[in-house]
């Protein structure tokens, strides 16, 4: 069916191809998730026959991660609540992982905003912000998942901080077969992933400093070191690092 889509779509001029496209956006950013979510969270309270509370972070993978941790603590003040996540679709199986949202909606927009006093059945809606996005000349001056729980006047203990995935065996034995670690996981080699490359200037880190690091843990350890992020190509310099398993810019397994 989509090889049949995609050859109709080919046959197409290029400027009906675009109009189409360009609809579809307008259709998926302003239509969908308003009239999918309402449904799909009626669906939801009823099922589970509680009311909801929602916490709605539509951001970049680092910030969906951080706001792992307030999904725990947001969980300890209301009990017997369905505590529902809100995020992009492209992370809602990534968050699944971490089993703390009872579920989560995927928006399809990354301008979607949560309806509030839908039918009753919200009992209340988070809505974290950065300090750099509620006064932006303030700048930072705080780890990220302090800054999102400080938005929501909430603290997180120090042993809660780390936000924590649990993926299952079958994924992590397809992921371990699909990029060849197989071999290196039987052999006792720790697996050490770093995230690094070109994205804001204020969170990058020199490449030769990634490489200082590099060497180090080579030195101190039987490791196999996978190394995540975006580069861009050519003589960019993050492509450049020696001793790691470059997986930038691939995409993991599907879950």
């Amino acid at each position: 069916m989509n090889g049949l889509r995609q050859f109709l779509r080919s046959a197409l001029p290029s400027p009906i191809r675009t109009r189409l496209k360009s609809a579809r956006q307008w259709f998926r950013d302003r239509v969908a998730d308003r009239i999918y979510f309402p449904l799909w969270l009626a669906f939801q309270c009823l099922r589970h026959r509680q009311r909801a509370v929602i916490l709605c972070r539509i951001a970049a993978l680092g910030d969906v991660l951080c706001t792992l941790p307030l999904a725990e603590e947001i969980r300890k003040h209301h009990p017997q609540r369905l505590l529902i996540l809100v995020t992009a679709a492209d992370y809602k199986k990534m968050a699944l992982l971490s089993r703390v949202p009872d579920r989560v909606y995927g928006a399809r927009s990354w301008t979607f905003s949560v309806p509030h006093h839908f039918l009753g059945l919200i009992e209340k809606i988070y809505v974290p912000q950065t300090t750099d996005e509620r006064s932006p000349n303030a700048g930072a001056q705080r780890h990220l998942v302090d800054d999102l729980a400080n938005a929501c006047g909430l603290t997180i203990p120090q042993a809660n901080r780390q936000p924590r995935l649990f993926p299952s065996p079958e994924l992590v034995q397809a992921v371990q077969a699909k990029y060849g670690l197989t071999e290196a996981v039987a052999a006792g080699q720790r697996l050490i992933g770093i995230n690094c490359g070109r994205t804001w200037p204020v969170r990058m880190w020199e490449a030769a400093k990634w490489q200082t690091l590099v060497d180090q843990i080579h030195a101190e350890q039987n490791a196999v070191i996978l190394q995540f992020g975006l580069t861009h190509g050519g003589d960019d310099e993050y492509e450049q690092l020696r001793g790691v398993r470059a997986l930038a810019q691939r995409q993991l397994l599907q879950f």
